[in-house]
């Protein structure tokens, strides 16, 4: 198999996770007690585009979903000046995993490590927006991370790895070319 195929298919995994990851929640988070928004009870997951609230009111179970612009305002207004950097950090987290998905889709169909290395930047930074919005809520907020946290970790290792591999190997790649004159005979 050529060097550039096996890459091509080393990326299109890390590309494959990444995207699951932004399809799943990366945080879960409620007050000790129970998170309270509107004087309801519930905890709230975090998605990079949308998060949804379930709550317990008058003996029933409900659950609530705010997308995009409504999401990101409402995850902004915290009781802690410290959380109104939640709505930014979610909007800068779909920004990169948008970036990570389009640099990584260009490295499939052209092999260059620069585009590998966005790819891998960008996927380690979504990782650490995810990290810090945990990081930065109260500590009376009980936080557990989800299934798109653990996912895109693997995913920016898989992105790291193809990087280093790519830096590695497209080099030879290039010496691998025939010669003019070879190609005469």
């Amino acid at each position: 198999m050529k060097t550039k195929t096996k890459l091509r298919l080393h990326i299109a995994l890390a590309s494959s996770l990444f995207i699951i990851s932004i399809l799943t929640p990366f945080l879960e988070a409620q007050w000790l007690g129970g998170t309270i928004i509107d004087g309801r009870l519930g905890p709230e997951t975090f998605w990079s585009f949308k998060g949804t609230f379930e709550y317990w009111q008058m003996g029933g179970h409900n659950k609530e979903e705010w997308w995009f612009v409504d999401y990101w305002y409402r995850a902004g207004i915290r009781t802690s000046i410290l959380e109104l950097w939640i709505g930014p950090f979610l909007i800068f987290i779909l920004e990169a995993q948008v970036l990570t998905v389009l640099f990584s889709a260009l490295a499939i169909f052209k092999v260059k490590s620069s585009l590998l290395l966005s790819s891998t930047i960008l996927s380690i930074f979504t990782t650490f927006c995810m990290w810090f919005i945990s990081y930065v809520l109260n500590p009376e907020y009980l936080r557990r991370f989800e299934a798109g946290f653990w996912i895109s970790i693997i995913s920016a290792a898989l992105f790291l790895v193809a990087f280093l591999l790519s830096w590695k190997w497209l080099p030879k790649a290039v010496e691998e070319k025939p010669q003019a004159s070879e190609l005469l005979y």
